[in-house]
């Protein structure tokens, strides 16, 4: 199987991988990093939010949705985050880090995580050299993350 994703996109394809690697199905997945605009990309930090989210009576694409300051998402982890939290970021060997913030993309809330000191893969360090961006942290949803005692 092959799937192709954009950017930080991946949240309807993440939760699919999980489960065929846990089927023992195997799959070739393809990252295709070219611009898309209002989409939560790490150039368009307006909708990064520091409020804590709280829990709505609204549901999309069967999540809970929550809200933090003036954006809400369907949250893909059964823990809810906050301010603070601890988080090891389950894939691409990113290591831990802390939630500093939240943002919306598709529809999902994600986290906006700081990478502990000396956590931060040297790929990743590269990747934003070359992009001239200025954002050193990592976007990620519930479902990539794992909550650190």
């Amino acid at each position: 199987m092959l799937l192709i994703f954009n950017g930080l996109s991946t949240i309807f394809f993440f939760e699919k991988i999980v489960a065929l690697f846990h089927q023992k199905t195997y799959c070739l997945v393809v990252a295709i990093d070219w611009p898309v605009t209002g989409q939560g990309d790490s150039d368009d930090m307006t909708t990064i939010s520091t409020a804590t989210p709280e829990m709505t009576e609204e549901t999309f694409k069967d999540r809970q949705v929550f809200k933090s300051g003036d954006i809400k998402g369907g949250w893909s982890n059964s823990q809810l985050p906050k301010l603070g939290d601890k988080v090891k970021v389950c894939f691409n060997g990113l290591g831990t880090g802390v939630i500093t913030g939240f943002f919306e993309d598709a529809g999902f809330l994600g986290c906006v995580v700081q990478p502990d000191a000396g956590q931060r893969p040297q790929w990743h360090i590269d990747q934003f050299k070359r992009s001239g961006k200025k954002f050193d942290g990592y976007m990620v949803f519930g479902a990539e993350i794992k909550f650190i005692d």
